[in-house]
């Protein structure tokens, strides 16, 4: 039996929860950057329209050109964040909560997600 790899992405804010989005398998600079229009800029602007700052790890795909300019060409200010600081991202307890929870369910294969 094949174990398939899904990638969760998810956002806060003062608001509350934002929506999730599922990718399967791998995810590259390409998909965050559509994950980010398709998903994070629609909860963004509903929930926060007057200004935001965006927070992200240092994860490379989070700081390619491609989704740099992204940023840039939305006029979207993202807080500079110090290399390998887990500990200070706030959504980091959120995934840890997640995987946990997840470790002792069983769930359906990824085509029912």
């Amino acid at each position: 039996m094949r174990h398939a790899s899904v990638f969760l992405w998810g956002c806060f804010s003062w608001n509350g929860v934002g929506p999730l989005s599922f990718t399967e398998g791998n995810m590259d600079r390409f998909i965050y950057r559509n994950i980010l229009q398709d998903v994070m800029l629609p909860y963004a602007e509903w929930e926060m329209p007057l200004r935001f700052i965006f927070q992200q790890d240092n994860d490379p795909k989070h700081t390619s050109a491609l989704v740099s300019e992204w940023f840039q060409n939305n006029n979207i200010h993202v807080l500079q964040w110090p290399a390998q600081s887990p500990d200070l991202n706030p959504i980091e307890n959120l995934w840890e909560e997640v995987e946990r929870r997840i470790r002792i369910q069983r769930f359906p294969p990824t085509s029912n997600l």
